[in-house]
């Protein structure tokens, strides 16, 4: 791959895009649900990761009756983002990297922060509506949190792009994965020091800029070392 067609830049959501830690805990806060009972039973193997969805859905219905999905949406808005999200992916943009979301969390926000500004990619996990925009005790896993990397792996085969040139941005463990399959990977805030270790660099920061210009320091060295 010509290294001026840029780098492929995956980006973990919840924690690193926005200043809350996990979309769908801030949905269950705001309604006032407990899910420890369903994070129980799926860590202990007891239920699947598409079971444990439905039943995080299915105490929205307990305890609203119909719960409208723009309900939700609008729950989610209140989730604050970086303040330079916008400039920070435009800079990436200009520059000619492709830019993707590869999130746990929540479809229906990374399509909002989609809508301020475009990226190349979203994949995140969806709630499901009936015809009348009522949710669902259901869902749609496009991603396995522990397995983000098959995600960034099928981008890498669809746009022709080796680990060499893919650039991976997370602040969990959840996100080790991504690191694994990349030539660069940024440990954005860690939740926890192990994190660190498997990343190439660590930001500590509440803006998105000082990621911007590491990832641009490390495109400066694959375009020396393809001379």
């Amino acid at each position: 791959m010509d290294v001026k067609q840029g780098l492929l830049i995956a980006f973990d959501m919840d924690g690193v895009l926005t200043q809350y830690p996990s979309s769908w805990e801030y949905v269950h806060r705001s309604i006032g649900v407990d899910n420890s009972e369903n994070v129980s039973q799926f860590i202990s193997g007891k239920i699947t990761y598409e079971q444990f969805m439905e039943m995080d859905v299915s105490l929205w219905i307990k305890k609203l009756g119909q719960v409208p999905v723009n309900r939700i949406k609008n729950i989610l808005l209140g989730i604050l983002l970086r303040p330079d999200l916008v400039e920070s992916i435009q800079r990436l943009k200009k520059e000619g990297h492709r830019v993707a979301i590869i999130s746990g969390g929540i479809s229906l926000l990374a399509e909002e922060i989609d809508r301020m500004e475009k990226f190349h990619y979203i994949f995140a996990n969806s709630i499901v509506a009936d015809k009348n925009g009522f949710v669902l005790p259901s869902g749609i896993m496009n991603v396995n949190y522990r397995r983000k990397d098959m995600n960034l792996v099928y981008l890498q085969k669809l746009l022709g792009i080796g680990r060499y040139h893919t650039v991976s941005v997370g602040d969990s463990m959840d996100d080790a994965s991504m690191f694994s399959v990349s030539g660069y990977s940024i440990a954005y805030n860690p939740i926890k020091k192990d994190l660190s270790k498997l990343a190439s660099a660590t930001v500590v920061s509440g803006k998105l800029m000082p990621v911007v210009e590491l990832i641009e320091k490390y495109q400066a060295s694959v375009e020396d070392n393809c001379r």
